[in-house]
Order: structure tokens, then C-alpha cells, then sequence
């Protein structure tokens, strides 16, 4: 739980700093093909590999993604920027599906 604190409240002062981060960002877009998801520039050329569960836009320059039921934070190069940690609860980080835990049948 102290580590996604940590990644939230370095999220909140990356976006309130963000002039001071600010750079020319390449437009890459969060891009699916089955059930992978990677970023793709505006001629929707793979930039970043179909790799992960799930991502987010990018935003100053980063961007959350999951992979294998982890949160991480990469670049505009794919590099990771935050080591992938575990989540408990998807809604915690407003992402639109729900962790499925079983058949009620």
C-alpha cells in the first residue's frame, strides 16, 4: 500500500509540475489488437509493443500501464519509469473493467 501511495502522490507532482517536465512529447496513442495493448503514433505505426493488459494516454511525457495484474509507469520510449507492483483493487485506479474473482454460478 506505501508504494502505491508513493507512485500516486509522485503522479500528483509530476502533473502539478508539469511546465517544469515540460518537453515535446511524440503523440502516441494507447493501441489494442486482441487482448494486448501497446502505443501507436498518429499513422498508427506500433511505437511501444502490444505487450500489456491495459494503458492509459500518456501525459507529460508518461504513461500507467498493467501487465500481469501489476501497475507500472512508462516513457514515450517504453522504458519503464516505475517498477510494476502488484494492485489488490482495479477500481482504486479508475480503470473501466472489473477483476474477475470466479463464477457465482
Amino acid at each position: 500500500m506505501k508504494k502505491i501511495f508513493s507512485i500516486l502522490a509522485a503522479m500528483a507532482i509530476l502533473s502539478c509540475t508539469s511546465n517544469f517536465f515540460a518537453r515535446e512529447t511524440p503523440e502516441l496513442f494507447p493501441f489494442r489488437k486482441g487482448d494486448k495493448w501497446g502505443y501507436c503514433n498518429s499513422k498508427k505505426e506500433i511505437i511501444i509493443p502490444l505487450k500489456y493488459d491495459f494503458t492509459k494516454p500518456f501525459h507529460d511525457g508518461f504513461a500507467w500501464v498493467v501487465l500481469n495484474n501489476k501497475l507500472g509507469i512508462v516513457d514515450t520510449s517504453g522504458r519503464i519509469k516505475q517498477a510494476f507492483i502488484s494492485l489488490s483493487c482495479w477500481s482504486c485506479f479508475n480503470l473501466p473493467f472489473i477483476k474477475d474473482t470466479g463464477s457465482n454460478g
